[in-house]
């Protein structure tokens, strides 16, 4: 063999967690998340970026790579529930508000998972965003809450940031946006968040400051130990967590292997051990965004049960502090932005969000040599493709039991390997290999060999045989045979560049352009960001915010007002 290629799965996790176990200080992170708004329509976008910061280090944090966001109102009802991958401790994601959803006061919730350990999870972000529904009539109050309207423009922090060829736009205008130079070496290596939109017309609750955030966080005062904590820190990535019941034996339910795929085009298989209390974990492959988990005994006949942990579990009553404004003296502010919004959710087809696939093309084990089934039809079963199509395989059978075996690329007949081949079909493995040479050669669409060692957790392979099938899920369709269990499981938001009219490109210049967000943007190369924008068909008092962290953690926030007015062709 050539060399032994590593995959890091369960084992790599610990290993992190063996070293977050050896530092002095346990992981102490809070959350920050910087919205587009606190007060939206029922049929608008609201748009976030959740950071994680790292209270130890006073920057952003590099431990916790999964975010989760949830919407929570009075009756402790999830309106949406999110989890966004976290790349530096920054994440970016975005909820459409249901045109069915009741006006009034929600909690926006921000945490990790480690967070929600004790007492960590006295500084889990919390902010309340009033949602107006236009669309249906609701009980408003307003003698319980003293509102202090926003009429005026917001107080602007440090607006000399930013560099702007004019303060005033017409309808439909390029704003050549760009930071002064004296504030590149500032913002340069940081992560940020900018949006340009109308200025608040409706009233609006408070939001909490960083810095009251940040206090609370350092307040806490924990040495806890990993063996102790019930929420393991997600390291690596989304950590999939379950449990084991033994229905032939209820009491042994340590040391069961379990493995764990991710089946689909891009796919992935990994395998984790129970501990004690047959409880599991693994990490989950980035590159695979199947939603589809399937599960397997690999080292026992007994009858067992697999149950997934609920992916948010932040179980705490939220309390809502304030009650919903009357709201009749903003009818006409209401109506106005919500025929818009309506309008340009009735274009939406042409000025939609994109959505980036940033998955990698190769699957977990990289590339292989592929086989195609397509011509070699007339083969009888998976035995004699395997004896006349594929010189580097080849099977063994002893005691009516199939083994699958695989020979170096480079030398054909040297039969000696590290241990037994790894066989996928579909992504899923499969310890039992004799109902595979029962499958039709024309259910087989390609068989791709990787021919050298491959570590999974403690087991050596000598190498790796993955079976494709036309139908994707020929395992599925064979549960019954192959002793697997099927789960649908929510993988993180999708990454996406969100949409920026440029009526330079004349595309767009005969459609309606009511937008009342002109820019919302992650940042993270301030000195390469293009921040020009255009103006929409919407005139009045625009907010240019920017809010982040710098490279030592400084969180600054940037405001600059503009003011659009209509055009002569307006």
């Amino acid at each position: 063999m050539n060399k032994i290629k590593v995959i890091i799965t369960t084992v790599c996790c610990f290993i992190g967690l063996a070293l977050f176990a050896q530092n002095n200080k346990a992981i102490n992170e809070t959350v920050y998340i910087h919205s587009n708004a606190s007060t939206v329509l029922a049929g608008e976008q609201l748009y976030y970026k959740f950071y994680c910061y790292d209270v130890n280090s006073n920057k952003l944090s590099s431990f916790s790579k999964i975010g989760y966001i949830e919407l929570i109102d009075a009756k402790q009802q999830r309106v949406f529930q999110q989890k966004v991958n976290l790349i530096n401790g920054a994440g970016l994601g975005d909820y459409l508000i249901p045109t069915d959803i009741k006006s009034g006061v929600y909690k926006l919730v921000g945490y990790t998972k480690w967070m929600l350990n004790p007492p960590f999870n006295e500084s889990i972000f919390k902010t309340e965003i009033y949602i107006i529904n236009p669309y249906q009539s609701s009980d408003i109050a307003s003698e319980q809450y003293t509102l202090t309207e926003k009429e005026a423009i917001p107080e602007v922090h440090n607006a000399s940031a930013f560099k702007l060829p004019k303060h005033e736009y017409n309808n439909r205008e390029t704003v050549a946006l760009t930071i002064n130079d004296s504030y590149l070496d500032i913002l340069k290596g940081g992560s940020y968040s900018i949006s340009v939109r109308k200025m608040e017309e409706l009233p609006t609750p408070e939001t909490p400051a960083f810095r009251t955030q940040l206090e609370h966080a350092r307040s806490i005062d924990s040495q806890l130990n990993l063996s102790q904590a019930t929420y393991l820190p997600e390291l690596r990535g989304e950590l999939l967590s379950g449990k084991l019941t033994n229905d032939t034996d209820p009491n042994s339910v340590a040391g069961f292997l379990v493995g764990v795929s991710l089946p689909g085009e891009k796919f992935f298989s990994g395998i984790t051990k129970t501990n004690e209390t047959g409880k599991f974990y693994v990490t989950l492959d980035a590159n695979t965004p199947s939603t589809e988990v399937v599960i397997q005994p690999l080292n026992t006949t007994s009858e067992v049960t697999f149950t997934l942990d609920p992916i948010y579990q932040y179980n705490s009553p939220v309390t809502i502090s304030s009650k919903l404004p009357l709201l009749m003296k903003y009818e006409d502010a209401i109506v106005n932005r919500s025929l818009s919004n309506q309008i340009e959710n009735a274009y939406y087809s042409v000025k939609k969000d994109t959505i980036l696939d940033l998955t990698k093309e190769q699957n977990f084990f990289g590339e292989g040599k592929e086989y195609l089934l397509s011509d070699y039809t007339k083969l009888k079963n998976l035995e004699e493709v395997i004896l006349e199509l594929i010189p580097e395989m080849y099977t063994t059978k002893r005691k009516d039991i199939y083994k699958i075996h695989l020979r170096d690329y480079n030398n054909v007949k040297n039969r000696s390997y590290y241990g037994e081949t790894l066989v996928l079909v579909d992504g899923i493995q499969v310890k039992d290999l004799n109902p595979l040479f029962e499958i039709p050669v024309g259910d087989i669409k390609k068989i791709t060999i990787l021919n050298r060692g491959y570590i999974i957790g403690k087991d050596i392979y000598n190498g790796i045989a993955s079976i494709e099938t036309f139908s994707g899920n020929y395992i599925q369709e064979h549960s019954d045979i192959f002793n697997v269990s099927t789960f649908t499981y929510e993988r993180t938001a999708d990454s996406k560049k969100y949409y920026l009219n440029k009526y330079s490109l004349t595309s767009n210049s005969r459609i309606p352009d009511y937008r009342y967000q002109l820019l919302w943007n992650s940042i993270s190369d301030i000195a390469k960001e293009d921040l020009t924008f255009t103006t929409s068909d919407i005139s009045g008092e625009f907010m240019i915010e920017l809010k982040g962290f710098t490279k030592e953690g400084k969180y600054v926030t940037y405001m600059k007002p503009i003011k659009v007015t209509p055009s002569q062709d307006f």
